[in-house]
């Protein structure tokens, strides 16, 4: 698949390109794409019907966040066959370059009130009973105006139970712990300050446990 843009990043599972605009529409509105190529290992038939299911899966996890007004990139187009998502550019720098940069040149506490806004879009987030599976400060965006923005979500999913959610917390605090250690329990504070659900609070502190016992076992 030839698309022109310029590659941002790429991991295992897709391509992201930085696309100056829309290739059927003709805007001229910069747009991010994400692409999963084809795995020639898998058989072509599981392969193509994973590849669907993946892609329209994100996008719809995408679309009801925007039409619940929790900010996210807004879909533009879907090519599902080829595995591919146009959506909106979020001018800024990810969550874990702005907070590495700030902690040089800006108070704590404006890096604070940022980490509870965050807080408060997590707690949206787990009321719509979706989760984001892959949460780190390098899948949140801040723009020029310091609002937030959930991204990639392609491991989201759909689920009630408690304790994914609080799993899904656990995920970001050991990305916060690793990447940002200095100001981390503050840091943590802060962002569960405005997460008001208390069973999955609770839940935390149960999977916290069973994270510590396991790197004691190693």
């Amino acid at each position: 698949m030839n698309i022109d843009g310029d590659v941002i990043s790429q991991g295992a599972e897709a391509i992201i390109y930085y696309c100056k605009e829309h290739p059927y529409l003709g805007s001229k509105i910069p747009c991010i794409v994400k692409y999963r190529p084809k795995k020639e290992y898998r058989h072509e038939n599981l392969d193509t019907r994973l590849l669907k299911q993946r892609t329209l899966a994100e996008a719809r996890i995408l679309h009801r966040l925007f039409l619940s007004g929790i900010k996210a990139p807004k879909i533009y187009c879907i090519d599902s066959v080829n595995g591919i998502i146009w959506m909106e550019y979020i001018v800024g720098k990810t969550l874990k370059q702005w907070i590495w940069d700030s902690e040089e040149i800006l108070p704590l506490s404006d890096i604070l009130v940022v980490l509870n806004q965050l807080g408060s879009l997590l707690n949206n987030l787990h009321a719509l009973d979706i989760i984001h599976g892959d949460l780190t400060t390098s899948n949140i965006m801040i723009n020029p105006d310091n609002k937030i923005y959930l991204i990639d979500l392609g491991l989201g999913s759909h689920s009630s139970l408690v304790e994914d959610k609080a799993v899904d917390l656990y995920v970001l605090e050991r990305a916060i712990r690793s990447t940002h250690p200095v100001y981390a329990d503050t840091y943590i504070d802060y962002i569960l300050q405005n997460y008001s659900a208390q069973q999955v609070i609770k839940r935390l502190k149960d999977v916290r446990l069973r994270g510590r016992k396991r790197s004691m076992i190693g």
